[in-house]
């Protein structure tokens, strides 16, 4: 292992959570956790393999768990160079949570964050008062030396016409790196897909526009289909495209709850081919240049739209033959 290269071990602590966000992928039951020693194992193991040097919590929320410090402390006793998890951030709008946190050894944290105002956020997470604590966290967290922040947001009806204001608001509050992410069709996304999800021909004017804020922030595109995009995104260096064979490659294993791969590795007509449990690509698709790089389009997507707006933003995006 190259001593710079991440290896990550993730760890899913369970479904609690003080949001309730309409498009979140977890399962319904919000009062399934994981026991404190089976999490404290899952540390242990990690270490024991002795190729991991960075561990993430996963929840549900993991900060409003009662362990949430002894877990941080014990991955940071047994020597991870680089400790994270991923919140709503609500928590760190306490400072002396904030404070806790970072002496326990939390190094990486990435925000979920839905607007650049409340009622874009809270229509998210329909959770009053969520937008506030958020954003209080934030500013909690980059007062705090020796804490990254990352910010994340899932674009969907609510929001997908202001993602230039959101990068620009997540900027301001001093995000290293901004995460945005296509819906995922599983548990309330799934349930809420039909009303959340967007025709890509409304979403790609918007979602392009976003471009003009890379000489500010990093940006990492996951699961949209690559015709949304015009051309120049794949050729800076500021914006990266988080690929099937990416996820299927990437240095990181995920514990907890009967976690399953979600890209499976195909060999078809003589080629490798990363298919996306989630999503299908279509026999157009397989003209396009960037056909094994895209997600594809999700199953739900496809039955209701079909692929006329795909076929019409590769021909304007990336000059195929329709």
């Amino acid at each position: 292992m190259n001593k710079n290269e991440e290896i990550a071990f993730l760890i899913l602590t369970g479904f609690s959570c003080n949001n309730n966000c309409i498009f979140c992928s977890n399962i319904n039951d919000r009062a399934q956790d994981r026991s404190t020693s089976e999490i404290l194992e899952d540390i242990k193991t990690a270490h024991n393999q002795k190729k991991y040097n960075t561990i993430e919590f996963l929840g549900g929320e993991v900060t409003i768990r009662s362990d949430f410090f002894k877990l941080i402390s014990y991955a940071n006793q047994l020597g991870f160079k680089k400790i994270r998890i991923t919140t709503n951030g609500r928590m760190f709008s306490y400072p002396e949570f904030s404070k806790k946190a970072v002496k326990a050894g939390l190094k990486d944290i990435t925000v979920s964050i839905y607007g650049h105002n409340k009622k874009l956020h809270e229509g998210a997470t329909r959770s009053p008062g969520s937008f506030e604590q958020c954003i209080a966290g934030i500013k909690n967290i980059k007062k705090i030396k020796g804490l990254n922040l990352l910010t994340s947001t899932v674009v969907s009806k609510i929001n997908y016409k202001y993602l230039y204001e959101i990068g620009s608001f997540v900027h301001k509050l001093g995000s290293s790196r901004w995460n945005i992410f296509d819906l995922i069709p599983d548990g309330k996304g799934a349930e809420n897909y039909d009303i959340l999800m967007v025709n890509y021909k409304k979403i790609s004017p918007y979602i392009n526009k976003i471009y003009n804020l890379t000489n500010k922030i990093n940006i990492t595109i996951y699961d949209f289909p690559l015709c949304l995009f015009e051309n120049k995104f794949f050729n800076n260096e500021h914006i990266l495209f988080f690929t099937p064979e990416t996820r299927y490659r990437h240095s990181m294993k995920q514990v907890g709850y009967g976690f399953s791969h979600r890209v499976d590795k195909i060999s078809k007509d003589s080629k490798i081919i990363y298919q996306d449990k989630y999503r299908i690509k279509t026999d157009f698709c397989k003209k396009c240049l960037y056909f094994n790089k895209c997600q594809g389009i999700t199953k739900q997507y496809f039955k209701k739209y079909g692929i006329k707006e795909i076929k019409e933003l590769s021909r304007i995006n990336i000059g195929l033959e329709t």
